[in-house]
């Protein structure tokens, strides 16, 4: 079996330290502590471009123009047909050799041989921990069933990876299990972790603080209220919020500097690939379009969406090498939605909610922006914050996630086929099982348990 190991591991190629453009500098099987972070740098690079299919079956992409290369592969999916063999296949195999590394880091960095490198072999293995619970928690909320307690130990979730076996069998696991490894690795990494904030260049790392941040995450998505409260809130007192109006969107200097940006003051850790379409032929639902201030009151209307020709488009993410996975305003908007749901806590729901749009919106238009969401029930507040994530996070891969996890709502889009040079309605039915992205058909083929 260590044999096995070794050969599969003398073909991985390990990567340079530059988060925003990963290049393989040779091969080698680890035996140093500096090995094992060499390997571990690969795993945070083969992390799948997932979140960039994302918007696809979400209330965001609507069609394509002719000149799209890959406009009919895509239509399926975005059209909630990817169980087609005729669709762009969503990643797969991707998660589960980012985890392989993961494993092989967990089972052996302790023992690996000293080399005179500053960092310790623990906070090596905790980012290992944490980064196999991300992608676990990635897979889960792709191809398992939405989170919900009382159903969560029956319903189907993903295989579960934790050792290298080559006779274990890849059966799904309920999506209770699955949870239970994730924030079974999550505790082990928190243990282990001793990096309090990574600076900006090793920003693709987990470090105690985006560990937390990510446990926020994790925690609201299984309506565990006040675990994501405590969480979010005990990060709020040391993060920034970037002020939109301070910065002149027509300067590439400054675009450098918004929030979906991981040179953003935002940024808490950036790891996924979130955005390469064709901008200038992939077009945006007018539902989506239609929760931005257009007039001018919404500072992302004209950068993260604008008009043109009729048609909405994005502009966001015009340099490839962006990566995105938390950052400070997701952690208000966590706090913000996990503060409504509990007793007592609407007004400070309401204060989180208003701090993301102070730095968002104009002065004006947030002075209007304050008095509406004061006013606001349980109900109205709610509905706002999933407004304003996705106005926030838009294209980013989470409007999907926010859909799926709360209200599954129905959709309907209605679309221009090249091919046929018609429109076809498509829909979405509430709570339509659809809403969880069946495995790809390559993966089942290779796995067979997979259609079980």
């Amino acid at each position: 079996m260590k044999r096995l190991t070794y050969i599969l591991l003398a073909v991985i190629t390990f990567s340079s330290c530059n988060y925003l453009d990963v290049e393989p500098i040779g091969s080698v099987i680890p035996h140093t502590k500096s090995d094992y972070r060499a390997l571990l740098t690969s795993a945070y690079g083969r992390i799948p471009a997932h979140k960039v299919m994302l918007g696809l079956p979400s209330d965001e992409i609507g069609g394509f123009s002719e000149d799209h290369e890959n406009s009919r592969g895509y239509l399926f999916d975005m059209t909630w047909r990817s169980n087609s063999a005729s669709a762009k296949e969503y990643p797969y195999d991707g998660f589960y050799s980012t985890i392989f590394y993961t494993n092989d880091i967990i089972a052996k960095v302790s023992d690996s041989d000293e080399d005179g490198s500053d960092e310790s072999r623990a906070q090596i293995k905790a980012e290992a921990y944490a980064l196999r619970a991300y992608m676990h928690f990635e897979l889960l909320n792709m191809y398992g069933k939405w989170y919900n307690a009382a159903t969560a130990s029956t319903d189907r979730g993903v295989p579960i990876y934790t050792q290298i076996d080559i006779e274990q069998h890849f059966k799904p696991s309920s999506v209770e299990a699955v949870y239970k490894q994730i924030l079974d690795d999550m505790k082990h990494a928190k243990e282990l972790m001793e990096v309090e904030e990574q600076p900006n260049t090793l920003i693709y790392r987990f470090s105690k603080k985006s560990l937390t941040a990510i446990e926020a995450r994790i925690r609201l998505y299984r309506n565990e209220w006040q675990l994501a409260l405590d969480a979010a809130t005990s990060l709020l007192p040391g993060l920034q919020l970037q002020d939109m109006n301070a910065l002149d969107l027509t300067s590439s200097t400054d675009k450098a500097l918004l929030p979906y940006r991981p040179t953003s003051v935002e940024t808490i850790i950036a790891m996924e690939q979130c955005f390469e379409w064709d901008t200038k032929n992939t077009y945006l639902t007018h539902e989506i379009a239609a929760k931005f201030d257009q007039t001018g009151g919404d500072r992302r209307f004209g950068n993260s969406i604008l008009k043109r020709d009729g048609q909405y488009m994005t502009d966001k993410y015009s340099d490839s090498k962006n990566k995105v996975t938390m950052r400070a305003s997701d952690v208000y908007l966590i706090a913000a939605e996990a503060a409504a749901h509990i007793d007592g806590k609407l007004n400070d729901a309401k204060s989180y909610l208003k701090t993301v749009m102070r730095n968002r919106f104009t002065p004006d238009a947030y002075l209007a922006k304050e008095t509406e969401v004061d006013g606001m029930t349980q109900a109205q507040l709610l509905e706002e914050i999933a407004d304003e994530r996705a106005r926030e996070f838009l294209l980013e891969g989470q409007r999907w996630y926010d859909l799926r996890r709360t209200t599954r709502p129905g959709i309907i889009k209605t679309v221009f086929v090249p091919a046929t040079g018609e429109e076809t309605t498509y829909t979405l039915a509430p709570n339509d099982e659809r809403y969880t992205i069946p495995f790809p058909l390559s993966a089942v083929s290779s796995n067979p348990d997979l259609a079980k």
